[in-house]
């Protein structure tokens, strides 16, 4: 779906052209995994699976937008007990700004890189140790040792943990993880608070971050971080108001920009009776589309 389209002559021009676009739910998969999906005479052939949605974002999204706002009412919301007794429901109202092309997402990865790309690595004084993911190295002790810890704590499950404006807010926070990775962005961020004097900048790391969220999450109110911390930070969010099913996200880039909800398409309930599956994500992405393209009436009257 396309909004603000501009006349064209073909169903690509408008969707180049268009200022904005709805992208509905998809699941984007591990490339081994969709190559097991092709047919026998196609696969051994060298396709290479792209995820739809990550490969829009390279070629057109500066950086992500999610919302994470709380619906009072909502059985899912977060709560906190109090010392005295009974509980507290703060109102959740964050807005994470994760960018959209760069850091680990890029996809530039090798199983066995070529000598020349090796060397250029091994250049770094620190590439031992940061670069490179090995089965001698924890890579592939890792699992081992949890494995066995598990077993001594009669642990049913291992989980690998991977990854196959600014104006009108109280705080705006920069989620880190040390100035040697994005010590840029910390400066940039430095540079822009000096045009609004009324909101308080803090930088913290991704780690402390994500222990504060589930203390006192009603305190944070625009988080800026990068690529991957900002993934993990807005999920994190999404779960205090309800889950992925809230969660709506915008693309945003200089000319066109995808509105889209955070979760995949999760066909394993589609056979559910009665169904599980929350529409409120798609319909508030629809809603930041339509704000994107200044229908700013319809956008607070779509949910």
């Amino acid at each position: 779906m396309c909004a603000g389209q501009r006349a064209s002559g073909s169903h690509d021009g408008v969707a180049h052209e268009a200022q904005a676009r709805l992208f509905g739910a998809i699941t984007s998969k591990p490339n081994k995994a969709a190559q097991a999906e092709l047919k026998p005479e196609l696969q051994g052939k060298g396709y290479v699976y792209y995820s739809p949605i990550v490969t829009c974002d390279r070629i057109q999204s500066r950086y992500l937008m999610r919302p994470c706002v709380g619906f009072a009412g909502n059985p899912l919301n977060y709560v906190r007990k109090r010392a005295a007794g009974g509980y507290d429901e703060p109102l959740i109202d964050t807005t994470v700004f994760r960018q959209g092309t760069e850091g680990l997402y890029a996809g530039v990865e090798w199983t066995n890189p070529p000598d020349n790309v090796r060397a250029a690595l091994n250049s770094h004084p620190r590439f031992q140790s940061i670069c490179q993911c090995t089965r001698s190295g924890a890579g592939g002790k890792l699992p081992n040792h949890h494995a066995e810890c598990g077993d001594a704590h009669c642990h049913s499950c291992l989980r690998v943990c991977e990854e196959t404006r600014l104006q009108g807010r109280d705080h705006l926070r920069e989620a880190q993880r040390g100035a040697r990775d994005v010590g840029h962005d910390e400066e940039v961020a430095k540079e822009v608070a000096k045009n609004y004097p009324g909101i308080a900048l803090w930088s913290t790391n991704i780690d402390a971050q994500l222990m504060w969220l589930n203390k006192n999450p009603e305190e944070y109110n625009v988080i800026v971080a990068s690529n991957l911390f900002g993934d993990i930070l807005s999920d994190a969010f999404a779960g205090l108001v309800g889950g992925l099913g809230f969660a709506a996200s915008g693309n945003i880039g200089d000319d066109v920009a995808v509105f889209e909800p955070t979760h995949g398409s999760a066909p394993k309930y589609a056979e559910l009776n009665p169904p599980i599956v929350n529409p409120i994500a798609m319909i508030l992405s629809a809603a930041m589309m339509l704000d994107h393209v200044h229908e700013d009436q319809k956008a607070k009257s779509y949910p």
